[in-house]
């Protein structure tokens, strides 16, 4: 009996001490780094408690983007107590995601395990950096201070950006940045952007809008490049990503920006010089507010028939003609809607999907040159025929062209001729 009772004593004993262990405070340990101080504001804390960071560059440093570390420490899988050892290689969890709250200040909340913190600081290089277009949340203030460290990107020659710094005493500020199309070297050579690098954005939780610029063909957005934090729920960042309308689709496919483009964040602005207007795009695009799309057909030899289309969303490689509610000259917001046919990491094709029945437009999702004779452009409200032979005339990209085909009779100018309902 007595041997049965001391039995049940070590069993209570040992789950209280598993209790204890469970429930005890975690460490923080801040790990040195050269050139800046991180402290927190517990060196120890249960488990979903918040830990508070704050960040002290020395001189002339600053804390590089997303290079603020919290570490989960594993438990030991071959020790009888409550050992630990520091993660032995990166692996999906291992990290705590960082929140940003002020210039100089971060929290995280407390995991079930310890954790260390260290933070990678780097010199303010003025050599290497230049001056950026910003404006506030609206685009009526311009902001000045934001900055983009960039480097020779190889042979080529061409320009890397590595991160974009926003200064500390702009916390807060919401704002639109401008990214570029060329930079100026020490030497006055213009050097073109070519490239964005992986946590360019990290951190900069002002940054609501990146504004790509005019370029032939798209710049690289590396992975995680306008990632601004790995928070999750609510309180996740995901900015804007405001393209040229040629490169709408380009943008909108990259594997780099597939957040931006499921969550209807990848957009491109146009311009309605007159009140009808052709489009194109090799993703599927949300109609804007206060226009309607049609697709064509011929009516007789000298004008066209617009048959509307009831939906929202103008289907990927499709030609449709646009007509503007209001007079012609405003400006319109087309967004890159998501597709499961046309998923992150597609190549755009250029191909006519012929989703209207008896359209006549075509798509022109890149810029190509058309034959005289059977191709329109609109102009002023009415369809053109191409005249010349002259390779340079080029058709630009996200328009369409009216295509008449068969043995019909047709006039160099097709006027447009809105179907009665």
């Amino acid at each position: 009996m007595q041997q049965r009772i001391l039995h049940i004593m070590f069993t209570l004993l040992a789950l209280l001490g598993s209790t204890a262990w469970a429930f005890a405070d975690q460490k923080v340990t801040i790990v040195s780094k050269p050139n800046g101080v991180v402290t927190a504001d517990k060196q120890s804390a249960e488990e979903g408690l918040t830990v508070t960071l704050t960040v002290t560059p020395a001189d002339g440093y600053r804390l590089k983007n997303g290079a603020l570390f919290v570490e989960k420490v594993a438990a030991s899988s071959d020790s009888d107590g409550p050992g630990y050892h520091r993660s032995t290689s990166p692996q999906i969890g291992a990290f705590v995601a960082v929140t940003r709250t002020s210039a100089n200040t971060y929290t995280f909340v407390m995991p079930a395990s310890d954790v260390e913190v260290w933070g990678i600081f780097e010199e303010n290089k003025t050599g290497n950096n230049v001056t950026i277009g910003a404006t506030t949340k609206d685009g009526s203030t311009p902001v000045t201070g934001v900055t983009a460290v960039v480097s020779i990107n190889g042979e080529g020659g061409g320009v890397r950006i590595e991160e974009i710094i926003v200064p500390g005493e702009l916390y807060g500020t919401e704002m639109v940045v401008q990214i570029p199309s060329t930079v100026v070297d020490a030497q006055g050579k213009e050097l073109a952007v070519v490239s964005i690098a992986s946590h360019a954005l990290y951190g900069q939780t002002g940054v609501t809008c990146v504004v790509m610029p005019e370029t032939d063909k798209p710049i690289t957005i590396e992975e995680g490049a306008f990632k601004i934090d790995d928070n999750v729920g609510e309180v996740h960042r995901v900015v804007i990503v405001r393209t040229p309308l040629a490169l709408l689709a380009d943008y909108a496919l990259m594997s780099a920006l597939s957040e931006n483009y499921l969550a209807g964040k990848v957009k491109a602005m146009a311009k309605a010089v007159h009140r009808y207007w052709t489009f194109s795009c090799g993703v599927d695009v949300r109609l804007p507010k206060d226009v309607t799309f049609y697709s064509c057909r011929q009516y007789d030899e000298a004008n066209v028939e617009l048959i509307r289309i009831d939906d929202e969303i103008i289907k990927a490689n499709n030609g449709v003609l646009m007509a503007c509610a209001d007079d012609e000259g405003h400006v319109y917001e087309m967004v890159a809607s998501p597709n499961e046919n046309l998923p992150s990491g597609s190549v755009p094709s250029i191909q006519n999907a012929r989703s209207y029945a008896g359209n006549l437009l075509e798509p022109v999702i890149r810029s190509a040159h058309f034959s005289a004779g059977t191709y329109f452009v609109i102009s002023n409200n009415a369809f053109y025929a191409i005249a010349q032979e002259n390779t340079d005339i080029r058709i630009p990209a996200c328009k369409a062209v009216l295509h008449l085909q068969g043995n019909a009779q047709y006039s160099k100018k097709m006027n447009v001729m809105k179907r009665a309902r």
